[in-house]
């Protein structure tokens, strides 16, 4: 296991892949602890790619959460328990086909997308794939060059120019990209007046 801690409340952990785990990108996994008298179980979308050796998760620490304060203990080499079977229904399959792919999600509501974009199925289906990020504040964009780097990914980088990027900060200014606005007002923004959604200067886009 590794475990990186992003800010106070944001961390990305990854753990060995048992060779009998399969899931499918926008999937999640059951990850638990057992904690004094039981288990404790939760839900997270796997971040890592279906073909990835590893399974790579995202977590918000909440205060006085009881998974949160084992997440926020938790250290390089420290065991935790993987439930045998993935499951969820946010499967590419099941997105119609169209033209364009928009894909709206405020913080770790990312994690199943960042699996999804390195699939190559998904970005041949579509004239463009496009990814809108909202958080609070610009730390919290965490996954910036993780997604600029997708231009140089071995299986979906020839996609790159149809791939773009959105982030969108609420509470402060976002020299990379949108701010203070959330997406529902945004996108009725942006609908009223018939124009395009400028994109991050890494991926100089509208949509």
């Amino acid at each position: 296991m590794w475990v990186k801690h992003h800010t106070p409340k944001l961390i990305t952990f990854a753990i060995s892949r048992p060779e009998s785990y399969r899931f499918k990108a926008g999937q999640f996994s059951r990850l638990g602890f057992y904690e004094g008298k039981g288990f404790i179980w939760r839900a997270y979308s796997v971040v890592s790619a279906e073909y990835a050796d590893t399974l790579e998760y995202f977590a918000v620490l909440i205060q006085d959460g009881p998974m949160s304060a084992l997440f926020a203990k938790m250290q390089q080499g420290d065991t935790i328990l993987l439930d045998k079977n993935a499951t969820g229904f946010l499967l590419p399959e099941r997105f119609p086909d169209g033209k364009d792919l928009v894909m709206l999600c405020t913080g770790s509501g990312i994690a199943p997308f960042l699996s999804i974009l390195e699939q190559p199925e998904i970005r041949q289906r579509f004239d463009t794939v496009n990814l809108i990020h909202s958080v609070s504040f610009p730390e919290e964009l965490i996954f910036n060059d993780r997604l600029a780097a997708l231009s140089e990914h071995p299986l979906v980088g020839e996609y790159g120019h149809s791939f773009r990027f959105v982030p969108v900060t609420t509470r402060a200014a976002n020299p990379s990209g949108l701010s203070g606005k959330r997406i529902p007002e945004l996108l009725k923004t942006t609908a009223s007046n018939r124009r395009c959604i400028p994109s991050s200067p890494r991926n100089p886009h509208g949509l």
